[in-house]
């Protein structure tokens, strides 16, 4: 489907009835605006959507392709970082951007959503397909498991060490930063 969607409930790409139809959705919407919405809570300023498979790191936007977000150089910045520390551990080769321009139009994803809600609004969604390539599809062999986990958390320390440097530079968190 051009708009990334399909109103055919049948489809793995079936865009539901309306925005937050499904219970699941809806709930982890208004927790997360709940935490944004305290004051006395810091802002959530990252959020990950985990899936299998294809080695992406991915941002906003999925919908609206020509449209770019408003920290996409950061963004991108940040993707590049990720996957280069991803890569070096294993030699994993990941590729990266906004959805739009290394997939397919994603009409309805949480990337967009949690970037653009203003009651949301967190900088840095981002969506990652895990490995592989396409010999095991959607489930990773329990022989990768440990691999996978290894070379992901290296690219979450390296898109949390950017955040802390650029985002909230002085919360005395500049020790966790791993790339010194």
């Amino acid at each position: 489907d051009p708009d990334g969607s399909d109103t055919d409930p049948c489809s793995n790409a079936f865009c539901g009835d309306e925005p937050l139809s499904e219970p699941e959705t809806k709930a982890i919407a208004d927790w997360v605006k709940s935490i944004q919405a305290n004051p006395d809570e810091p802002n959530i300023l990252m959020s990950q959507d985990v899936h299998t498979y294809s080695q992406m790191w991915m941002f906003a936007y999925g919908e609206d392709c020509s449209a770019k977000v408003d920290n996409y150089d950061e963004q991108y910045e940040v993707a590049e970082s990720a996957v280069t520390a991803i890569t070096k551990k294993y030699g994993t080769p990941f590729t990266y951007g906004d959805i739009c321009s290394i997939i397919y139009p994603s009409a309805g994803c949480n990337v967009d959503y949690f970037y653009e809600d203003p009651e949301i609004a967190i900088p840095f969604a981002t969506t990652v397909e895990l490995r592989d390539d396409g010999n095991y599809g959607f489930l990773v062999p329990e022989r990768y498991i440990r691999e996978v986990a290894t070379e992901m958390y290296e690219g979450y320390v390296e898109q949390m060490a950017y955040i802390m440097e650029v985002e909230v530079p002085g919360l005395g968190l500049e020790s966790c930063d791993r790339r010194k």
